[in-house]
């Protein structure tokens, strides 16, 4: 139920773009439902990134690098590295937990001190295991590497109510000192003498706050370096609340748990947001994203609690044992060292359910995708803000659910018949689009033991012979290859954009494309080559594939930002530009146009240069953009003097207006730049020599020309030094037309239009709110309205969903996207998923204009079954008490029928009738019933019915219960309890038990005997030979025996109890005795010769004290 639940709560974060401050406990559905349609939800992300620590801890990092060149002999340099001050990752460290109440929230008495320290410190609570207390948790974490203890003060009572309070760190600050005052040594919680105070917790009591508030869950730390407690600064805390319920509930260590993974240096591994690199954390499957399971191996090997094995190259055989109790994980990359490719690599481990991971899915190899490139401050990666993220799991069923939001389950794991290579789905690629050769196949489980075959293939190496980068491709392109070695080569496939073009199976390997059907823009050409061995090995091309008419291109080199205002300006005058992310070679009779934007302090390189210099010589227009020109200097200077325009390095920042130039193509435009665009505003000039270029924008103040243009033969060359993007949008259409005439380019001004991106949406009922994404296709600076309306299918409004946008939504300057909102109500009812229709309406309605939305239903109504097994009764117990359970979420009530089938008992004969119908309540999990039994007075054999269940929601273990009725009017047979028992010769006596089994109607007679062992009657018992009787009814007895201390020293004894009688089960019936000695002997002080020297009294000492010590014990 657990994954469930992550699954719903990763789905909202990611539709709705949440970003989640790492050391933040996440928002509920409810809230990001709440946030979304009161608009706060920005405000929220703001307010929640202030403390964002999303960044694996340095000296972690540096801990995994120096490792695997240890483990690899290599001698490196690996700088120390400044950072985490937190608690260290081994040895016993000391932290403490501060706890606070209020005058208008007051501790309930049930959450003591001694409570809280058991729920951290101490045992915890059994049945909350693996989660029981931090303590215990981090012990089996780090295989007791780690022993975190502490102490609880508090409670600390503020003399003020809590609605006065506004920052956490003046009433902690407060506390903290209170206590000291009264001689709490808080230097004793500074573990590695650095002169920090490492990491503590807080506990408050009170209603918790809304997301991202004070009175929510978070880890920051402290600042002020003048602040210091018995002589030690503060470093790390965490702060979080005492329950949901404070007078119901208990505190639960889980939330400490997880933020004390962050006192140790670990990042959270969730995905803070999802619109920025790929979606999903590692689905829940690691204490650091989903409080699921216990730290991950990558997480260990940073912390130091383990020491995997590392393999570089070669074919190996591996058996890795559960990461749950011992240290076993592989690492495995080619050349794996620190000068080369340390920084990526993957790590293995075996993963069971026992320990912290008690309540994963399921059990087998999990293999994890490290991207671990560093720079001074550590890793460079992580799983919010970077390309790539720092740990990735690699699903075995390779549907990447966790990269759609969605949570990790048992099909992730890799079992007997998986493999993970260059194959694969997911493959061993490295991020940079590498091969690695990394293959794990072979697995096979051994009791505990998961072996497997860890190879780094030997790949074949390809290029391309006849084609460049941002090569122009023909409608027929003759693809040919150079492949090493070639021999084991049995198939090569060719893709363009993911599209299979072409397939050859015959040496030397080439194909001719046919690329009508492929879209205009930058592509990619795809090559893979495919072995006898099932490896493969890739080259990738990016090409150029131009438009079948002249269209303007937009050249993406540098730090740009005017990409996005250039191709929206293009767009309104009716262009449809292709945006390429460098400088091809090109010549004007294609493309006509191109528009640069190079935002960099670097010239173009030595082939940009060139293709710039072909480009121009045959006629092609430029606009060339770069606002860093200044910081560029001689060197930019001198590839531009070509083209008869260098700056004079006269430059301005302040931010006056900018005007078009008098009888320029923008003369009697101007525009303040706005406000946050920084920028060094730098003059142009014509080179030496050069007449022909003119102004184009000018600074008003101090008067600087910012943009020029020039004639070069047939081409006209624009050059500038500040952003189109800072051109007002209301503006940019107009500029851009008399950029386009100015180049010789006819026009004709275009208005945007607004279509639907997301065009079919699902998402589950709970999750509180669904968005569709609109988009303007362009900016014209002028105001878009669009008519949205929601038509039903099989949902029903008001009933299944509502409109939380207003039906007319208005994009506004500076505005391209809008989302539009939609409220799902949960009915609590076990239906089906059903489906309504997003319409947009209006002139300003493009081509895509409708979205399909499906509820999906994620109530189960429980799926039930008996609580009992099989069972059997006596006639004469009267009354049968019947359970049955409910497991799953128990959401929906739902009607169900429990029967008693006859079989050779009867109903109205051996039981009353039994049809029972029952409607089970939302929630309610358990429900008892009484069959009543009928005691007939007669001598019949056992009889059997069945109880069942009608239901369509039973469990798949689901059983009917076979019910024996065992005749109270039988005999029945009897015998001893047990076969064995053991009594110290000293009890003196012990009582023995004899059962009677399968009825009681009449009287058993029965004999007991003892017969001598190694025992003997009257020297070590009491002997016994009696008759005796089980009158009617009575189904058990107790027989005494006396055993007799002799007081001799000798070895244990033993001797037998028999049964005599004609009704014994499993005849004959014995009961062995065993008597334990307990005397020991008495030890006489030996007698000393004269002139004997002390080492004869300390040997006596030495005889004597063991034998002492054990008869006390004894």
């Amino acid at each position: 139920m657990f994954n469930k639940h992550l699954k719903s709560f990763l789905i909202v974060c990611t539709l709705l773009n949440v970003t989640l401050a790492n050391a933040l406990q996440p928002p509920t559905a409810e809230q990001l439902a709440r946030y979304k349609k009161n608009g706060t939800l920005k405000q929220k992300i703001t307010e929640a990134n202030k403390l964002s620590n999303y960044k694996i801890s340095p000296n972690l990092s540096h801990h995994t690098k120096k490792y695997i060149n240890d483990k690899l002999g290599l001698q490196s340099v690996v700088k120390s590295i400044p950072g985490h001050r937190g608690l260290p990752s081994t040895g016993n460290v000391k932290t403490f937990t501060l706890l606070l109440d209020f005058p208008d929230a007051p501790v309930p008495a049930h959450q003591t001190v001694d409570v809280i320290n058991n729920h951290i410190y101490g045992q915890g609570l059994p049945e909350r295991y693996p989660v029981e207390s931090l303590t215990s948790f981090y012990k089996r974490s780090s295989y007791e590497q780690l022993n975190i203890a502490g102490n609880v003060i508090g409670w600390y009572t503020t003399p003020y109510p809590r609605t006065d309070i506004t920052d956490a760190r003046t009433v902690i600050k407060e506390a903290l000192t209170h206590y000291e005052s009264q001689g709490h040594d808080f230097s004793q919680y500074d573990n590695d003498g650095d002169g920090y105070i490492d990491y503590f917790s807080v506990v408050w009591t009170g209603e918790v706050g809304e997301w991202a508030s004070l009175w929510w869950g978070w880890q920051s730390s402290f600042s002020d370096a003048s602040y210091t407690l018995s002589g030690k600064t503060l470093a790390a805390f965490s702060w979080q609340w005492l329950s949901w319920n404070n007078e119901s509930d208990d505190f639960d260590p889980l939330t400490l748990i997880h933020e004390t993974g962050h006192g140790l240096g670990l990042p959270d591994f969730y995905d803070y947001d999802g619109s920025v690199g790929p979606v999903g954390g590692l689905g829940g499957m690691d204490m650091m994203d989903g409080t699921w399971g216990d730290h991950g191996s990558f997480s260990k090997f940073a912390l130091g609690w383990i020491e995997p094995k590392v393999v570089a190259s070669g074919d190996n055989n591996i058996s890795l044992t559960p990461s749950s109790n011992t240290k076993d994980a592989l690492i495995i990359m080619p050349e794996l060292t620190l000068e080369k490719k340390y920084s990526e690599y993957f790590v293995v481990q075996n993963r069971d359910q026992m320990g912290n991971d008690k309540n994963l899915p399921n059990e087998g190899l999990l293999i994890w995708h490290i991207n671990a490139h560093t720079n001074e401050y550590g890793f460079i990666n992580d799983n919010s803000y970077s390309n790539n993220k720092l740990i990735r799991l690699m699903e075995a069923d390779g549907l990447e659910e966790i990269e759609q939001g969605l949570g990790a389950d048992a099909t992730d794991y890799y079992l007997v018949g998986n493999q993970f290579g260059t194959t694969s789905t997911p493959h061993s690629e490295s991020y940079k689009n590498q091969a690695t050769g990394v293959e794990i196949k072979d697995i096979s489980f051994n009791n505990n033991e998961i072996a497997f075959n860890a190879n780094i293939a030997v790949l074949p190496e390809i290029t391309f012979s006849n084609i460049t980068n941002l090569q122009i491709i023909d409608m027929q392109q003759q693809v040919d290859l150079e492949i090493s070695p070639i021999e084991n080569i049995n198939k090569v496939v060719f893709y363009i954009n993911d599209i299979l073009l072409a397939e050859d199976s015959t040496a030397p390997f080439s194909a001719v494309l046919d690329t009508s059907l492929v879209a205009a823009g930058e592509v990619t050409l795809l090559v893979n080559a495919y072995t006898a061995d099932n490896t493969k090995n890739h080259a990738k091309a990016l090409l150029l594939k131009l438009p079948e008419t002249s269209e303007p291109m937009i050249i993406n080199i540098g730090q740009s930002k005017s990409i996005s205002a250039l191709s929206d300006a293009l767009k309104a005058n009716s262009l449809t530009p292709i945006i390429v992310s460098d400088l091809p070679s090109l010549d004007n009779s294609k493309t006509p146009i191109i528009f640069i934007d190079h935002e960099s302090s670097s010239a173009l390189n030595e082939q940009q240069l060139t293709n710039l210099s072909n480009f121009v010589t045959s006629g092609g227009h430029v606009y060339y953009e770069n606002p860093q020109w200044y910081w560029a200097g001689d060197t930019l200077n001198a590839q531009m003097r070509q083209f008869g325009i260098e700056t004079n390095f006269a430059w301005s920042q302040d931010t006056s207006g900018i005007t078009g130039a008098n009888s320029s193509v923008v003369h009697g435009i101007s525009y303040s730049v706005p406000e946050g665009s920084w920028q060094t505003y730098t003059e142009l000039v014509a080179s030496t020599g050069i007449t022909s270029v003119t102004p184009l924008w000018q600074l008003d103040e101090p008067s600087l020309n910012l943009a020029v243009t020039n004639q070069l033969g047939d081409s006209k060359f624009i050059t500038s030094t500040v952003r189109f993007s800072d051109i007002p949008a209301s503006k940019r259409q107009l500029v851009m037309s008399n950029y386009l005439s100015h180049f010789e380019q006819i026009t004709s001004p275009n208005t945007p239009k607004v279509n639907v991106i997301t065009t079919e949406a699902s998402q589950t009922e709970n999750s509180g709110a669904l968005s569709i994404t609109l988009k303007r296709d362009f900016d014209d600076g002028t105001q878009t309205p669009i008519n949205v309306r929601l038509e039903p299918i099989t949902a029903v409004e008001g009933v299944d969903y509502k409109l939380i946008s207003k039906p007319m939504i208005t994009f506004g300057e500076g505005h391209l996207e809008a989302a539009v909102f939609i409220e799902l109500i949960n009915n609590q009812i076990a239906d089906p998923d059903r489906q309504l229709k997003l319409i947009i309406e209006g002139e300003n309605a493009g081509d895509a204009t409708e979205a399909l939305i499906t509820i999906q239903n994620e109530d189960i109504p429980g799926n039930v079954k008996f609580a009992m097994e099989n069972i059997s009764v006596n006639e004469n117990e009267n009354i049968i008490p019947i359970k049955i359970f409910q497991y799953g979420d128990g959401i929906t009530p739902h009607t169900l029928k429990i029967k008693a089938i006859s079989d050779t008992a009867i109903a109205g004969v051996d039981f009353e009738e039994f049809d029972i119908e029952y409607t089970l309540a939302a929630n309610e999990y358990t429900k008892s019933f009484n069959l009543k039994l009928i005691n007939n007075d007669t001598i019949d054999i056992g009889r059997n019915f069945k109880l069942i269940i009608e239901s369509a929601y039973k469990t798949e273990d689901y059983q009917d219960i076979n019910i024996t009725i065992i005749d109270d009017e039988i005999r029945g047979k009897i015998k001893f309890n047990s076969t064995t028992l053991s009594v110290n010769e000293n009890i003196g006596s012990f009582d023995i038990g004899i059962a009677r089994a399968g009825g009681s109607a009449s009287t058993i007679e029965f004999t007991l005997t003892t017969m001598d062992g190694t025992a003997i009657s009257g020297t070590d018992f009491t002997q016994i030979n009696q008759s005796l009787t089980f009158v009617v009814g009575e189904v058990k007895k107790t027989i005494t025996v006396n055993i007799t201390d002799n007081l001799i020293v000798n070895d244990n004894k033993s001797f037998k109890l028999k049964l005599t009688s004609d009704h014994l089960i499993n005849a004959p019936q014995e009961m062995m005795i065993t008597i334990i000695n307990d005397d020991m002997p008495i030890v006489t002080k030996p007698t000393e010769p004269e002139k004997s020297s002390s080492g004869g009294s300390f040997a006596f000492i030495l005889a004597f004290f063991p034998l002492m010590l054990r008869r006390f014990k004894s």
